[in-house]
C-alpha cells in the first residue's frame, strides 16, 4: 500500500526487518545497512587541550516547547552536551537536557557557554545561561561541574530571572575560588560571579561598557580556560590499549592522577554481578562467584603495587606484580597484566580495578578484564581471547578482611563457598 517504515539508528550497523501483510499473511525480509550517523547537533565551540579535544554542542529537543522574549526571540528546550575525543575515540556526555537556547545559534546576544578545565583539582566546569519562563528578557545562569575521572554533571544556579550571563568567560586569580565574568544588558555593566566555598556572590564593575566591548573581551578570553596541566601516565597503553580504555570508561570510572591512596590489604567481594560484557549472550546483572583480592608492596613513590585475586573455591586465580596505580584523594585505579589459571587452563588477562578507599574497605569496587591469551581449551571452558567483562560488588562495599589462602593462590587450598556460581572467566 505504498506505506513507509522509519528506522532510527544510533550507531552504524545492519538490521534485518520482517514486514507482514495482515490480509494475505505474506511476509518479506528487508536488510538495511547503516554506514554512518548524521549528527544533528550544532557545535558551539571546540578546544584541543593536552591529549583531548573538548567540544560543546547544542540540540533542539522540542519545536513546541519554548520561552519567548518581549521582542519575539524564541529559546527552545534544548540539550547541551560535551564530546571528549582522545586517540580518535569520542565519548559524549549530556550536560543538561532541559535548557532553553536560541534555536539558530549565531552568537545572538552572547548566549553561549564557556568552560573551565582545572587539572589541579581534576574538575571541569561549564556555564551557560538559559531563557526563563518569564515574559521579560530574564535568564537563569546555570553552572555545571563534574570530576574529570567519572564524568557526570551536577547543576547549580548562579542567578535567576536576570538579564545577565551574556558573553561569559572564566578567570583565574590563583586561588581556590571560581571566577565567572559576564555582561548585563540591564544597565550595561560587567558582573563578576565568584564561587567561594560552594556559595555564589555577585560583584559589579565596568559600569559603562557597551555590548561591543563585552564581545571583544569575550573573544579575547576565549570559551575555555585551562588551569594546570593534564597528567598522563604513559604506562597505561602497555596494559590497556586506548580503544579498549574508551570502552572500559563506559563501565568503570578511571581515576587519573599521581597521588593515589594506600590500599594495601585484603578485600572480599560477595557476590560479584556482571555490569557489562562484549559477549551478547551474557546476562547483565547475573551473579558470579565471590572473590578475595590481596594488595601488597605498594610503592607510594613509583605508584606500583602487587595483586593476587582468587575466586570461587580457588578454581580461578590470577596474580600480577609491579603494576601501576593512579588516582588522588581516596579514589584509585589499578592497571595489571595478570597471569593465572581458570578451570585448569593457563590465562593472561589485562585488568582494571577502580574504587574508593574507606576506613572499612573499598567502596564501589569495580573490575574489568580483557582476555589476552589462554592455553589449550578444547572444551571451551574459558571465554575467547579478546573477550571483556565488567563486574562490581553487589552491595557496593568490599569489606577489609584476612587473606585465607596462605601462600597458595587457590590451587591447593580451597575455601568453602555458600553457593555455586560461575567464575569471571567461565564461558
Amino acid at each position: 500500500d505504498n506505506k513507509s517504515v522509519a528506522i532510527e539508528a544510533n550507531t552504524p550497523g545492519t538490521a534485518v526487518i520482517t514486514v507482514k501483510d495482515n490480509l494475505t499473511g505474506q511476509t518479506a525480509t528487508i536488510t538495511v545497512t547503516v554506514t554512518g550517523i548524521v549528527d544533528t547537533r550544532e557545535l558551539m565551540f571546540t578546544k584541543t587541550v593536552g591529549s583531548a579535544v573538548y567540544s560543546v554542542y547544542k540540540k533542539t529537543l522540542s519545536e513546541s516547547d519554548y520561552h519567548t522574549n518581549p521582542d519575539g526571540w524564541k529559546c527552545y528546550r534544548s540539550e547541551l552536551s560535551l564530546d571528549i575525543t582522545k586517540n580518535g575515540y569520542t565519548n559524549t556526555y549530556v550536560v543538561d537536557n532541559n535548557i532553553y537556547l536560541d534555536k539558530n545559534y549565531d552568537h545572538h546576544g552572547g548566549q553561549q557557554p564557556c568552560m573551565l578545565l582545572d587539572f589541579n583539582k581534576n574538575m571541569m566546569y561549564i556555564f551557560c545561561n538559559s531563557k526563563d519562563d518569564g515574559p521579560y528578557y530574564s535568564m537563569d545562569g546555570n553552572f555545571y561541574s563534574s570530576s574529570m575521572n567519572n564524568i557526570h554533571f551536577s547543576k547549580e544556579t548562579v542567578f535567576e530571572g536576570a538579564n545577565w550571563g551574556w558573553y561569559p568567560y572564566f578567570c583565574d586569580y590563583g586561588d581556590d575560588n571560581i571566577y565567572l565574568c559576564n555582561f548585563s544588558f540591564a544597565g550595561y555593566f560587567t558582573i563578576m560571579a565568584v564561587r567561594e566555598g560552594g556559595t555564589w556572590e555577585l560583584y559589579y564593575y565596568n559600569t559603562d561598557i557597551s555590548p561591543e566591548q563585552a564581545t571583544r573581551e569575550w573573544e579575547i578570553a576565549g570559551p575555555v580556560l585551562v588551569i594546570g596541566q593534564e597528567v598522563i601516565d604513559e604506562r597505561i597503553p602497555t596494559v590497556i590499549p586506548d580503544d579498549i580504555r574508551d570502552e572500559i570508561e563506559q563501565y568503570i570510572p578511571i581515576y587519573d592522577g599521581v597521588d593515589p591512596p594506600n590500599i594495601e590489604g585484603t578485600y572480599y567481594l560477595s557476590p560479584q554481578i556482571l555490569i557489562g560484557s562484549s559477549q551478547s549472550k551474557d546476562q547483565i546483572g547475573k551473579e558470579y562467584s565471590s572473590e578475595y583480592q590481596k594488595y601488597s608492596n605498594q610503592d607510594m613513590t613509583k605508584n606500583t603495587i602487587d595483586m593476587v585475586r582468587v575466586q570461587g573455591s580457588g578454581s580461578e586465580w590470577t596474580k600480577g606484580s609491579g603494576a601501576f596505580i593512579s588516582g588522588s584523594g581516596n579514589n584509585f585505579t589499578i592497571y595489571f597484566n595478570q597471569i593465572g589459571e581458570s578451570s585448569g587452563i593457563p590465562t593472561k588477562a589485562a585488568y582494571v580495578v577502580s574504587g574508593t578507599k574507606t576506613s572499612t574497605g573499598i567502596k564501589n569496587l569495580t573490575i574489568g578484564f580483557v582476555m589476552k591469551e589462554k592455553g589449550s581449551d578444547p572444551e571451551g571452558k574459558v571465554v575467547p581471547v579478546g573477550t571483556y567483562r565488567f563486574f562490581k560488588d553487589k552491595d557496593g562495599m568490599s569489606e577489609a578482611t584476612t587473606w585465607p589462602y596462605g601462600t597458595q593462590y587457590g590451587t591447593k587450598k580451597r575455601v568453602k563457598q555458600a553457593n555455586s556460581l560461575p567464575n569471571s572467566f567461565d564461558r
